[in-house]
This record gives C-alpha cells, structure tokens and sequence, in this order.
C-alpha cells in the first residue's frame, strides 16, 4: 500500500465520522443542509467501515496466520468495545442511582445486543464478522466460489433483513439487531474479497478517465440517497456501491501525506467512541451559561470536538497505555514487548 492510498483511508475515515458525529448531535438542526448531509453521508461512512475493515482483515492473509488474525480481534476489537460499555455503565449508575438496580441479565443483554455506548454496536457486529473470518478465508480466498458465497449471501440478506425488515422485527426476537448488522456482512466480506485478490486495485491515477466519472457518479449516489433513500432494495444497493464510488471519485495523488494530515486523522477512532459522552459533558457544563438552544448546541458541537482531540493528545503522551486500550490499539502503546 503505498503513503498516499494510507493517507486516503485516513482522511475518508475522518471525513466520514465527522459526518456521524454531526448525526449524534443536536446542533445539526442549527446547521443549514447538515441533517440530510449527516445522515447521508454518515451511513455511506459506515459502510465504508465494514468495507475497509474486512480489506485490512484478509489483505495478507494465508493458511498460516488466519486463525491467529480472527483471534487478535478478541483485543483490538472486544476489548474496547467491553472497556467502553463498562465505562458508561458506571456513568449511568453514577448520574441515574436507579440504574445501580439494573439486573445481571439485563446488563448482559445489554452488552451483547444494545450497547450502553450506542454507537458501540458497529464495533460488536465487527468482532461478530471477524471471529469466523479465518473460516471464510476458505472460500474467499479462491475468486469463482468467492464471487458465488458472496452473491448467495447478498441476495439472501437483501430478501429476509431487507426487503423484509418489518416481518423480521416483528417475528423475531432479535429481529431488530439481525436487520441492522446483517446488511454489512456483504460489505464486510466484499472488502475482503478485494484485499485478498486486488489489492493493486485500490490505486486511482491522476491521468485516467476514472475518477472523473465516478465523481459525477458520487454526486449522483448522494441524489438518490436524498431522494429514494426510503426504499429498501436502493438503500441497501447504495450502501454497497457507495464505498467504491467514493473511493475512485478522487486520485490518490490528492492526498499527499503530511504532519497536518496525520495530526488531524490520528484521533478519528477515538472520536467515534467518546462522542456521546463528549457531548454530555459539554451539555452539562453550557446548560446554565447559555440560554439560546440554538448556540448551547452549537457550542456542545464545537466544544465537544475540539475536548476529544485535546483528550487524545494528552493520553497519547500521558497514558499511552491507556489510550491503547481504549482504541483498540489502533493508537497509544501495545502492553507487548518490542524485540
């Protein structure tokens, strides 16, 4: 992978979960064109996630090193996912004393199905898709049975927690958590197929007919998305094909790295998982000093962003370790030993 598709990935990633922080806050209904744009482009950002993240799961892998690959998500995956639901259980005990009654079973359910840190539940479905990805390797890893699992699944999924959702949710227990992570697993799959075989492929030249087209198509994608979002079959079709559209509608030459750039990037993850609390905090804390609704919010938005970056920076040299665990390792220091 050459720096500049690594600084693309990076500036995708900060681009898109700008665009779900947005969604998460009020503010967005002070903000001209930002509840349409944030739901829009936040929900593409999360198909880009799974899309991405099953790249970065099979890129490399080999009969060797794919269980072991499936096991690291236990750490990387599992173990912010169970730090950050603890942390905000323990809030919500601390500012609701109700919730100190909340039943074993309860919190278990919780933890599993409905995240005390909401938006936590991409990061589940991820662990979810990636702990059988050593099995699945199997059969991505040869392009025709690839192709063939992958259409079979799609098509499956499109049928019962799509076009179906409703009966679904209404007939199933669980209805309502198979219709909401089952979409990506094509995504996440389809990443994969990609990282396995055409990795080369991410490339986008300057001098192409490529990224022209596919930035029309991008606008186009964001059109539809606006207009017929609603309807289940062009919903889900647009959040397959809306990573790929947005990926070749830029060259790579575009985002030339740069300290500014990586500065601006590192904390995206972080951002992702702190953003609820970021804005409760802050809500807290302008509730008596600004009347205005319209300006609290604003000002939670806008204060809340800059704490995570100031939060980041501070564990980052502070308490890497802690900053670790906390992202999964994406960022901060390992507990391994360097050789």
């Amino acid at each position: 992978m050459t720096r500049e598709i690594s600084t693309k990935i990076k500036v995708y990633n900060i681009f898109f979960i700008i665009f779900i922080f947005f969604y998460h806050c009020d503010a967005k209904f002070y903000l001209p064109g930002i509840v349409p744009l944030s739901y829009i482009i936040g929900s593409l950002g999360l198909s880009f996630f799974f899309m991405i993240s099953g790249y970065f799961m099979f890129a490399g892998m080999t009969d060797e090193n794919a269980l072991k690959r499936s096991l690291k998500r236990l750490k990387t995956l599992l173990l912010p996912y169970v730090v950050w639901n603890a942390i905000f259980l323990i809030y919500f005990c601390i500012s609701n004393p109700p919730m100190r009654e909340t039943p074993v079973g309860k919190i278990v359910y919780r933890f599993i199905f409905q995240p005390y840190n909401d938006v936590l539940w991409y990061l589940f479905a991820l662990f979810i898709f990636s702990i059988p990805a050593f099995l699945v390797y199997k059969i991505l890893k040869k392009k025709i049975p690839a192709v063939i699992c992958l259409s079979i699944v799609s098509i499956l999924i499109v049928v019962f927690c799509v076009i179906n959702q409703e009966w679904m949710v209404y007939n199933i227990p669980i209805g309502w958590w198979l219709t909401k992570i089952t979409p990506y697993i094509p995504m996440y799959y389809f990443g994969g197929f990609i990282g396995l075989h055409y990795r080369d492929g991410l490339k986008v030249p300057v001098k192409t007919w490529i990224w022209p087209v596919f930035l029309v198509l991008s606008i186009g994608l964001v059109l539809l998305k606006y207009k017929f979002d609603d309807v289940a079959i062009i919903y889900w079709i647009s959040m397959f094909t809306g990573p790929v559209i947005l990926w070749f509608a830029l060259p790579d030459a575009f985002f030339k790295p740069n300290r500014f750039v990586d500065v601006l990037c590192e904390p995206s993850f972080l951002i992702y998982e702190f953003q609820l609390m970021a804005f409760w905090i802050w809500q807290g804390i302008y509730i008596n000093l600004i009347r205005s609704v319209k300006w609290r919010e604003i000002m939670v938005c806008a204060s809340a962003y800059v704490f995570i970056y100031i939060v980041f920076y501070l564990l980052k040299f502070i308490a890497p370790h802690v900053l670790g665990i906390l992202t999964g390792f994406r960022n901060g220091k390992d507990f391994a030993k360097k050789k």
